[in-house]
Order: C-alpha cells, then structure tokens, then sequence
C-alpha cells in the first residue's frame, strides 16, 4: 500500500520536487479542517444574533409599513432620500 505522502508531489517553480511527509498533510487537513469548523461556528453564532435595526422598527413592520435601510456615506444620505422620494413619490 502507497503511502499518502508519497501520492502528494509538488513541483515548485525552480522544477525542484517536493513530497511532503505524514506531518505536513496532517498540518494541511487541520489548518483546513478548523477552518471549515470556525466558518460553521461563526455562521451559526451569527444567525442567533438578532438585527437591532428591525427591533427597533418592528411596530410599524407589524402594520404593514415598509423599512429601508440604507447603508450609505453621510455625505449622499441627502441625495439618496431625495432620489427615493422622486422615484416613489413620497412626500414624508
């Protein structure tokens, strides 16, 4: 049976072989093995966290009003209300 280090040839950009050994694949399965892991982790501990911008608004969401967050530099926030307004005809 062939070791998996043997099976592993890299070929570097002077032609120079490189095979790795047991300990350099074990170091390359769980860099990418934590990786994957702390992803996972983060994603789930972000989907539990609760957006305190729609907490805020959750009254007027519940009677039907519609919420934009708009997520722009200080310095076009006038602009863009007065596009949105032009656009959807609002006069609020």
């Amino acid at each position: 049976m062939q070791r998996l280090a043997d099976s592993l040839i890299i070929i570097n950009n002077k032609n120079r072989v490189f095979c790795p050994d047991d300990a350099d694949i074990l170091l390359i399965i769980t860099t990418l093995t934590g990786g994957f892991f702390g992803g996972l982790v983060s994603a789930l501990i972000a989907a539990a966290l609760s957006n305190h911008t729609l907490e805020d608004c959750q009254n007027a969401i519940v009677n039907g009003k519609t919420l934009l967050v708009l997520n722009v530099p200080i310095r076009h926030f006038d602009d863009r209300i007065a596009l949105i307004k032009t656009l959807y005809k609002l006069d609020w």
